[in-house]
């Protein structure tokens, strides 16, 4: 009897769910045109994955050639820049900032349109002059948390990049 009444209940929870318009995190409603893609990526390993995981989960068919795919999405490399933010009163640098930029580009075949995007996302860490290895740790992980940061609002700029369908 218990198991029936909980399973009623997540039954009935996720109607409710589905029937308000929630959704995984991730999964973004792409146009219709953009259904079939194919991604030509000159940016990091990490980045390429992580797009091609949320073009999956929006449901996305990615071709292995381009003359398979009506609309291609070209990638350029993203460019970190690390600068020095503050300086401490010991003339060790205290804190950096690490600053983005991704440009990218939805050409549709035979179309002379192209829809640019450039992308720019933020980071700061501090520099803990005591512990060189926890520092070195800490920018590789604002390093990866960017390149995530880059792919998801390339993957909102798409969402709202309107192409009529072929």
């Amino acid at each position: 009897m218990r198991t029936n009444t909980f399973t009623t209940l997540m039954l009935l929870a996720s109607l409710m769910l589905s029937g308000c318009g929630w959704q995984l995190r991730g999964s973004t409603d792409l146009s219709a045109a953009m259904q079939v893609m194919h991604l030509h990526s000159q940016a990091s390993e990490r980045f390429n994955q992580h797009l091609r995981l949320q073009l999956q989960y929006s449901g996305v068919l990615l071709t292995q050639r381009a003359d398979d795919a009506p609309v291609q999405l070209w990638i350029s490399a993203a460019d970190i820049e690390r600068r020095e933010l503050s300086v401490g009163s010991d003339g060790q640098v205290s804190e950096y900032e690490l600053n983005a930029r991704l440009q990218a580009r939805l050409q549709r075949q035979q179309s002379d349109s192209d829809v640019l995007y450039e992308i720019e996302a933020r980071r700061i860490f501090a520099n803990d002059i005591n512990n060189v290895t926890g520092t070195q740790n800490t920018e590789r992980a604002q390093r990866e948390a960017l390149q995530q940061e880059l792919a998801n609002q390339l993957m909102r700029r798409l969402q709202f990049t309107q192409l009529e369908a072929p």
